[in-house]
C-alpha cells in the first residue's frame, strides 16, 4: 500500500521523440529559477505567465518534469514525471503522477501528530474511543487527499494527452 498519492501511466504516440519535445516546448513555460531544476520553487504561482503555457517546468534529453500552470497555489496539484524512450513506430512515455514534497511532508505530520494524540488520550483517560476517533479522521484526511490528487491528476492527464496529441 502506498501512503501518499502516486499515479502512473504509459502514452503511446506515433510521433518520435524529437516531434514530442518539440510539442513539450511548445507548451511549457521554462523554469527560471536559479535553484536545482528538481526543486519545487517554480511550482509556485506567478501572475504574469503568459495565457499559452498550460504547464511550467522543464524538459530534459530524454525526459521532463512539469506541472500544471495554476494562478493560486494548490495543495493536491500533481507533478508530472515524464520519461520518452523510441520505438520502432514512435515512441512510449512513461509517465508519473507524485504528490508536491511540502503537501506529503504536512500529510506525514498530520498522521504523525494524530496517531501520537490518539495514543496519549488512549493510555491517558484509558478509552479506546480516543484512538479511533483519531484513526477515523486521519482516514477522513487521506481519503480528501486521495479524492481531490485522483481529481488534479485527470485534469492533467486531459490537458497532457491534448498537448501531445496536438498538430504543430
Amino acid at each position: 500500500m502506498k501512503l501518499f498519492p502516486r499515479q502512473s501511466s504509459v502514452f503511446v504516440s506515433g510521433y518520435t521523440i524529437d516531434e514530442i519535445a518539440h510539442k513539450l516546448e511548445a507548451a511549457i513555460k521554462p523554469a527560471k529559477v536559479k535553484e536545482d531544476a528538481f526543486s519545487e520553487h517554480w511550482l509556485l504561482p506567478a501572475r504574469s505567465l503568459e495565457q499559452d503555457y498550460p504547464f511550467r517546468g522543464v524538459i530534459q534529453e530524454a525526459g521532463f518534469r512539469i506541472s500544471r500552470k495554476v494562478t493560486y497555489p494548490e495543495s493536491f496539484m500533481p507533478v508530472i514525471d515524464g520519461k520518452i524512450e523510441s520505438t520502432s513506430k514512435g515512441c512510449i512515455l512513461f509517465i508519473d503522477y507524485t504528490l508536491l514534497k511540502g503537501t506529503r511532508f504536512f500529510m506525514s505530520v498530520a498522521l504523525v501528530f494524530s496517531l501520537i494524540l490518539g495514543m496519549l488520550l488512549l493510555f491517558a483517560e484509558h478509552n479506546l474511543w480516543y484512538l479511533l476517533a483519531s484513526l477515523g479522521f486521519v482516514g477522513l484526511g487521506y481519503a480528501v487527499a486521495w479524492l481531490n490528487f485522483q481529481q488534479k491528476v485527470k485534469i492533467c492527464k486531459d490537458l497532457l494527452e491534448e498537448v501531445l496529441e496536438k498538430e504543430v
